[in-house]
């Protein structure tokens, strides 16, 4: 998954906390948080007056109402993906031990296959087979050369 198919993800799956999502997805997510806080920092470091300023100051506030909730969902998504409940985002109150915990537990791989709480997300959908995906009896190279052989009744 790249950057853009996960920002998708998060705002197509606005408020839904009962999938998986894997960890690009919640990473890329992140990285496009970061990316806005950086250009909100940016714009408000250059703004001059007042005016200004407020205008910076309510972007960065609409931002945040905006994105609580898709950040909310793809964090209890992604503990789902680790077979965890979302209620373990809790942890997060606890000083220094609950943040190491909690991005252990974003590190971590998913669970493979099927869990509690869905499909696997990177399991991959029923797609037709490709050509190069053929098994190697079939391809020209590998059909066996005709009998040559005058002697013999058979032709191959």
């Amino acid at each position: 998954m790249n950057i853009i198919e996960a920002v998708k993800s998060g705002f197509i799956n606005y408020a839904n906390f009962s999938d998986r999502a894997c960890r690009s997805e919640y990473w890329y997510w992140k990285l496009f948080f970061l990316v806005l806080g950086i250009i909100e920092v940016t714009l408000y470091a250059i703004s001059n007056n007042a005016i200004s300023t407020m205008a910076v100051v309510s972007f960065i506030s609409i931002q945040a109402l905006v994105l609580f909730i898709p950040g909310l969902s793809i964090i209890v998504r992604r503990l789902h993906d680790t077979d965890r409940q979302g209620w373990w985002i809790l942890i997060l109150l606890v000083p220094f031990v609950g943040i190491i915990t909690f991005l252990v537990f974003v590190c971590l791989k998913g669970t493979n296959g099927r869990n509690r709480f869905g499909d696997n997300p990177l399991a991959e959908k029923d797609t037709p087979p490709s050509p190069m995906s053929r098994p190697a009896s079939v391809h020209p190279q590998h059909i066996p050369a005709p009998n040559t052989r005058n002697d013999d009744k058979t032709l191959w």
